[in-house]
């Protein structure tokens, strides 16, 4: 990633076997100024994906084609707010929310906020969390361990309820 941007590029990592397949992110302008007179004030994004890599099943691992059949039992939708370092970056909470539970069918990022109320070096991660099961409709005491357990998961990362 020696040509790219600093602060606009990444690797691509798949993260049940942290193996980066690859990389995407915008070149560094200074590299295009001097590589050629006619990109100059040109924005130029790369993608660059190891395709070998990607098509060995055992280092990055793939979803299963087949669609689940819908529970014929109810949802419970909630929201969680978290206060998080910074440093927390907000989809690796969601994943490891996510994969807190079976019961946890979807975890979505809704609101960011920084700025005043908050402690330094902070933000505020507010994420809307629908659980359910495919054999029963959850309790109202089933829900709130469910929460509970995301509260903790969120704990792992330094992130406190809001």
């Amino acid at each position: 990633m020696r040509f790219m941007h600093p602060t606009r590029a990444g690797l691509l990592v798949d993260r049940v076997t942290g193996t980066v397949f690859g990389s995407i992110g915008e070149l560094d302008q200074e590299y295009l100024d001097g590589v050629a007179s006619n990109l100059v004030g040109r924005r130029i994004g790369v993608l660059d994906v190891d395709l070998d890599l990607l098509a060995e099943h055992t280092r990055v691992l793939r979803r299963s084609d087949f669609v689940g059949v819908p529970s014929r039992y109810p949802s419970a939708l909630f929201d969680l707010a978290f206060i998080t370092p910074v440093a927390v970056h907000a989809q690796d909470l969601a994943f490891a929310l996510r994969s807190a539970s079976e019961l946890i069918e979807d975890v979505r990022l809704f609101d960011v906020y920084v700025g005043a109320g908050l402690p330094s070096n902070t933000r505020s991660l507010a994420y809307a969390v629908r659980v359910g099961s495919a054999e029963r409709t959850l309790s109202e005491s089933d829900v709130a361990a469910l929460r509970d357990e995301l509260i903790a998961t969120g704990g792992r990362f330094g992130a406190q309820l809001r």
